[in-house]
């Protein structure tokens, strides 16, 4: 008797009924008191996380239209790479470039006849280093950057179709592309 004083002086439990003869006097104060007693005696399930509680990634590759994206064109020939409004020397140096928030200095190289890498540093550091790889038939480039910028490192891999031939001697990644197809590596 002394516990159904003590839950009604609380305001937990109300006259209408007696808790040390688990006698409920309405169908709505039962299922109340059940609910009650429930949060209290297992607290962790009125905590537990949430069906949309953790990490969530975005599946760029089916959210995305890529065919409303302009046009990529690079040129690159006679040791030059031009790519938009910058045009760098493919001597694998760095070479400063207007700064950004991620990059001070650009460098390109070329590896072979079918691939080019970039790699873009801030104060001497890589953020972001990019390679460019042409197929065999020269009708897709499979562009793979890796971000360095966060703690943990973010490849991606965006893939291409030729959309405008490479001038005579340029190299193969010369040309206009479109891309069809990006996806997260890691």
């Amino acid at each position: 008797m002394e516990l159904d004083h003590l839950l009604h002086s609380a305001g937990i439990i109300s006259d209408k009924f007696c808790l040390n003869r688990l006698e409920f006097r309405g169908a709505g104060m039962k299922s109340a008191f059940i609910a009650l007693l429930s949060v209290v005696l297992f607290p962790s399930t009125s905590l537990s996380q949430s069906l949309f509680d953790g990490t969530w990634v975005i599946a760029t590759d089916k959210n995305r239209n890529f065919a409303a994206e302009k046009p990529v064109t690079f040129l690159l020939a006679d040791g030059i790479f031009r790519d938009g409004n910058r045009v760098l020397k493919t001597d694998g140096t760095d070479q400063e470039v207007p700064p950004t928030g991620y990059w001070d200095t650009v460098s390109v190289r070329i590896v072979d006849e079918h691939t080019v890498e970039v790699t873009s540093k801030k104060v001497g550091k890589p953020m972001y280093t990019e390679t460019d790889t042409v197929s065999p038939d020269g009708h897709t480039l499979t562009q793979v950057v890796k971000d360095t910028t966060e703690a943990e490192a973010v490849t991606f891999k965006s893939v291409f179709k030729r959309i405008e031939a490479a001038p005579p001697g340029a190299h193969a990644i010369s040309g206009s592309w479109q891309i069809f197809k990006q996806s997260r590596v890691s």
